[in-house]
């Protein structure tokens, strides 16, 4: 076979697998992208049973952590920045299926929580535990907008935003609105991601943007979010947890995920490693203070 025959064929088998790739790719983003396919990824991981929805908080300890006790870990370190009273009035903002607002009930029962979250489909399933366990007098569950919340001005002590606030269009629309429902001296306890100081429009931005539907807007440094912030009239406490979220979240799901199609499975495996060494994004907590 002469050189030129050879090129051809290089050339044919590289085309192929481009665009197997890309195939797969549009495949793996029309089954699993947005939070409402999310629990069908994490339903093929070792050691998720539960339906919480957040990278977790990492002790160093990820070879020994399953997924839910680290997605539980991340929600009591986040109750933990704040002193709750038995008096408080508590709204969550972005409560997905609900899993935070029934810890907080366990540790505080005596609280009233109102929680929302634009998906009807969640708000459904977090009633239906509410009922079954009794507690809905205690936790009110109803769909509702990060950027319209349905409540008068000055009601809430203590509002939380757990890993939902960069998917709000736009995220200060949310600033503004949660500013306006606290009392004075109120608290806004949230987990969100932003970009890294250096970072590059890159490919691990690019497929999280489009897998998690977040606005170009929201795509900023920590910097300006903690200007966002302040710009409202908040006092902000912050702290930079990426290493215990983002790398041992990505380690463990490469180790523990299977979705029984080899292809499948190796190309979310460059994904989560591409993702690991090239990560953009920084995973930020706060105490915002009315």
């Amino acid at each position: 076979m002469d050189k030129k025959n050879i090129l051809k064929i290089i050339f044919s088998l590289i085309i192929g697998l481009v665009l197997a790739t890309f195939c797969m790719l549009k495949y793996i983003y029309v089954k699993f992208h947005g939070y409402d396919n999310l629990i069908k990824v994490l339903d093929n991981v070792t050691g998720y049973d539960a339906t919480y929805m957040n990278f977790g908080y990492w002790g160093g300890r990820e070879n020994k952590e399953t997924l839910t006790e680290a997605n539980k870990t991340s929600c009591e370190h986040m109750i933990s920045k704040i002193e709750i009273k038995d008096t408080d009035k508590i709204l969550d903002v972005g409560c997905g299926y609900g899993d935070q607002d029934i810890l907080i009930n366990n540790k505080h029962s005596k609280c009233n929580i109102d929680c929302i979250d634009i998906n009807p489909l969640q708000i459904d399933k977090l009633n239906n535990r509410l009922q079954e366990a009794k507690l809905t007098k205690k936790i009110n569950a109803r769909v509702g907008s990060a950027t319209e919340l349905p409540s008068e001005d000055n009601k809430y002590d203590i509002l939380f935003s757990i890993e939902s606030a960069f998917h709000y269009d736009t995220r200060e629309k949310f600033f503004d609105e949660s500013y306006r429902v606290l009392k004075n001296n109120g608290k806004m306890v949230i987990a969100d991601i932003v970009l890294k100081d250096n970072y590059f429009l890159n490919f691990p931005v690019y497929i999280t943007k489009q897998f998690f539907e977040i606005p170009q807007d929201n795509l900023i440094t920590k910097e300006k979010w903690i200007k966002q912030l302040e710009d409202r009239g908040f006092s902000v406490q912050y702290t930079d947890i990426t290493d215990n979220t983002f790398i041992p979240y990505f380690n463990y799901f490469k180790q523990n995920h299977s979705f029984n199609n080899i292809i499948l499975d190796k190309i979310i495996d460059l994904i989560v490693m591409y993702m690991t060494a090239y990560c953009p994004f920084k995973y930020m907590t706060a105490v915002a203070t009315k």
